[in-house]
């Protein structure tokens, strides 16, 4: 929901001196960057992107009524593995008026995965597919780094939808079956 490609490309510039259109897209792919930084590296990459929140714009400027829309026929769950400070990645929610019932700051993309919850809108392709293969739904939003998930799309058996944009999730969650996430 966070746009931080241009704010990951400026502090992989000024504070790794790193050239990044030769290392090509990032947008939200962690995994690109492992292949400049190490771990460690990493950690400090993103923790430096949330320094600056206000460098950093929502994907979609309609996130905020798409949400409010969802919130009254869904319980809202933000699950992040987002390495930024806690309080300014709340504040930030609070900004851009993104309306949510519950927040968990979590330890890698796996962690998202939790029992009580049946439909996973995201980006990160790996995460999406062991939500399918676990009988959950999930909303894919498209991005150059996960478009390979498509050709594998007969394997989840309808479990994976592909948004182009937040817009064409909201329609997608709309489609889906929402008896059980009613509040």
């Amino acid at each position: 929901m966070a746009d931080i490609d241009l704010r990951v490309r400026e502090v992989l510039r000024d504070a790794f001196n790193i050239d990044v259109e030769s290392v090509g897209e990032f947008g939200l792919n962690y995994e690109a960057t492992s292949t400049v930084l190490n771990k460690d590296e990493e950690a400090v990459l993103f923790k430096k992107v949330w320094d600056a929140p206000n460098k950093i714009n929502l994907m979609s400027q309609d996130i905020p009524k798409i949400l409010d829309d969802l919130s009254k026929l869904y319980i809202l769950y933000i699950k992040t593995a987002t390495m930024g400070d806690h309080s300014t990645i709340i504040a930030w929610l609070k900004e851009k008026k993104v309306k949510y019932d519950e927040i968990e700051f979590v330890s890698g993309q796996m962690g998202k995965v939790r029992d009580d919850i049946h439909v996973y809108v995201d980006d990160h392709p790996e995460l999406v597919k062991r939500i399918a293969q676990s009988g959950k739904r999930a909303v894919l939003i498209r991005h150059p780094y996960n478009t390979y998930i498509e050709k594998e799309l007969p394997k989840y058996d309808g479990h994976i939808f592909i948004a182009s944009d937040w817009n064409d999730a909201y329609r997608i969650l709309q489609s889906i079956n929402s008896n059980i996430f009613a509040k």
